[in-house]
């Protein structure tokens, strides 16, 4: 989050779970993000 954060000029962060069929293909540990550009 610091790395995202020093990177772009974000402003909300949001948690969510993943599902069983994600959480049991990708495994434990795993992270993700996608980001919107508003012009």
């Amino acid at each position: 989050m610091k790395l995202i954060k020093e990177r772009y000029e974000v402003e909300y962060f949001d948690y969510s779970n993943t599902g069983k069929v994600i959480s049991t293909h990708v495994g434990i540990g795993m992270a993700g993000f996608g980001i919107e550009i508003i012009r």
